[in-house]
């Protein structure tokens, strides 16, 4: 895209307005008792202890709890209970970015090298990438790093293994042309946000998002002691958690309650002191093949393009596929309440999923403590529930 461009879809999103488009509002019609019953069917076919569905539905905040935080002690699940978010902090670190564009600190097209400190330590396939390509997962990076895992803890020997990787990585394709989903890209696009305002990237999501939303319960490393801390469990049905954020936390580690979540989930939907934040994020920017697009993190299905048996007939789960998959940039993105606009998370031991959409003033957040190698279970029963109302 061209500048000129860019300086357009700029003022485009600057001047959006709330109430624009929107549709009338449509009420989730099933009670919190059917929710639950659906839910917890799937939980007990997939092994899942337990987990929490926040649901804003009009204004409205509901919140329903299934089985236990911890197989051993028999813990309900209830509103304090802390998750792992996993894959679902990208979109906290997207707002951070739309915040930072909104004023006028970084602008979509600039290279990620003006915005980082020690350029030498960057290979040259760094040179023309932009933060829009970052934040879209239309860099070309890879979903990983070789011997590094995405929860990595800050040692020395991982930041030599990040930096060797940042020094010598080149690109397989031209950035811009082709959507790889990227753990190493939101942890990048972390660091770099953290750099440029000499914060910590905690301290970033604090004073940016956690307070002015309220989310008292929401950090990216918490005490493995806190009682109310979600025992995680793998694919096996093995304890396993992920308490401290790690060198790249601006991919996964934020972790919140049910009670954070949807104040998060309102705040996504409806006015709030980030709105126009959230719409930046989550406009499409890029499209593929069967009409979805790309925000900063969040996934865009546009309902007046798209239906809803197109959206609940998921395509189905290629293991440990990472294939690049074509994608064309849209000439005038803008923020289009009426789609579908959802994030799926996972970490070791924990998957999450949110949905919304804005137009109708309806969303989800799913989140349980139990790992899952097949996302699309979260994604499947988060769409039925909002699309099938």
């Amino acid at each position: 895209m061209s500048r000129k461009l860019y300086c357009f879809i700029w003022l485009n999103l600057l001047t959006i307005s709330i109430s624009s488009s929107y549709a009338a509002n449509l009420s989730i019609s099933n009670s919190d008792a059917q929710i639950k019953e659906q839910i917890s069917k799937i939980f007990q076919q997939n092994k899942i202890p337990g987990g929490a569905v926040i649901i804003y539905d009009n204004g409205k905040i509901r919140q329903i709890y299934i089985g236990t935080s911890n197989k051993q002690t028999k813990s309900p699940i209830n509103a304090n209970t802390i998750f792992e978010l996993g894959s679902l902090t990208k979109t906290f670190t997207a707002n951070l970015l739309a915040q930072q564009m909104l004023n006028n600190q970084m602008q979509p097209n600039q290279t990620i090298l003006d915005d980082v400190k020690n350029k030498a330590i960057y290979s040259p396939s760094f040179k023309k990438m932009t933060l829009l390509e970052l934040a879209t997962h239309t860099s070309s990076l890879p979903y990983g790093i070789p011997n590094i895992r995405y929860n990595a803890q800050t040692t020395d020997n991982n930041i030599s293994i990040y930096n060797k990787f940042l020094k010598t990585w080149q690109a397989g394709y031209p950035s811009g042309t082709k959507m790889l989903y990227s753990n190493v890209g939101y942890a990048l696009l972390g660091n770099i946000l953290a750099q440029s305002e000499s914060k910590s990237l905690s301290t970033l999501y604090s004073q940016n998002i956690f307070k002015p939303l309220g989310m008292g319960s929401t950090f990216t490393t918490v005490s493995p002691n806190l009682a109310n801390y979600a025992q995680g469990y793998d694919g096996d049905g093995n304890p396993n958690r992920t308490p401290n954020e790690g060198i790249f936390g601006g991919s996964w580690a934020i972790k919140s309650t049910p009670t954070d979540m949807a104040k998060y989930l309102q705040a996504a939907i409806a006015s709030s002191p980030l709105q126009k934040a959230f719409q930046i994020s989550q406009t499409g920017y890029f499209r593929f093949s069967n009409g979805e697009q790309q925000g900063l993190a969040w996934n865009v299905s546009p309902l007046d393009e798209m239906s809803n048996a197109q959206l609940l007939k998921i395509k189905p789960l290629i293991p440990n596929s990472r294939t690049p998959e074509p994608v064309k940039a849209i000439t005038a993105p803008n923020f289009n309440p009426n789609a579908l606009i959802e994030k799926t998370g996972a970490t070791d031991g924990f998957n999450s999923y949110i949905g919304l959409i804005p137009s109708q003033k309806i969303g989800i957040v799913i989140m349980t403590n139990h790992f899952s190698y097949d996302y699309r279970i979260l994604k499947s029963t988060g769409r039925q529930i909002l699309l099938n109302h």
